[in-house]
């Protein structure tokens, strides 16, 4: 998961988490006979909510990690020797004198 989405699920955890802290809260200060700020109904569409937003990012899928390519030439090797225009020909037929 990416650092962007794991933060923005992490804020909307919050969220809902001081929405659940504040429906507690009053729950637990206010008289039973008293009616609540807090609807059922509106906890549920809240939760609701939170469940199909990060439902929505776990679904991305997950960033391809790059791969270390072992292809490439490491500084420390030196590298081949390679032909110059002025480097001197070598006889490939065996003798050393082909001249009649």
């Amino acid at each position: 998961m990416a650092d962007h989405n794991r933060k923005a699920v992490v804020d909307k955890v919050a969220l809902v988490q001081e929405f659940m802290s504040n429906v507690r809260v009053e729950f637990d200060t206010k008289p039973k006979y008293i009616d609540s700020a807090f609807s059922l109904d509106g906890v549920s569409s809240k939760i609701e909510l939170l469940e199909s937003e990060t439902r929505a990012i776990f679904a991305i899928p997950p960033p391809k990690k790059e791969e270390a390519k072992p292809e490439e030439a490491k500084p420390d090797e030196p590298k081949p020797q390679e032909a110059s225009a002025d480097a001197e020909m070598k006889d490939e037929t065996g003798t050393e004198n082909n001249a009649k």
